[in-house]
């Protein structure tokens, strides 16, 4: 498993990885694309480092990469 997604995961329980592996592809090309950050949003900070401060603190993952259990 990729070490982002790993790390999205660990650091909220709550959430489960998209089943949809073509989707889940996608967005982690988009999220290379944007050296780390979230790839739905404009702003590039520490809070859209990937898995952004929405998904950590709020359980929202805005890309649908992470999904709620």
């Amino acid at each position: 498993m990729n070490e982002l997604i790993e790390k999205g995961l660990k650091l909220n329980p709550n959430m489960k990885l998209n089943e949809n592996s073509e989707h889940v592809e996608k967005i982690l090309e988009g999220i290379k694309r944007k050296n780390g950050h979230c790839p739905c949003v404009i702003t590039q900070n520490d809070d859209t480092i990937c898995p952004c401060k929405k998904m950590r603190e709020e359980s929202k993952c805005c890309c649908k990469l992470y999904l709620n259990k």
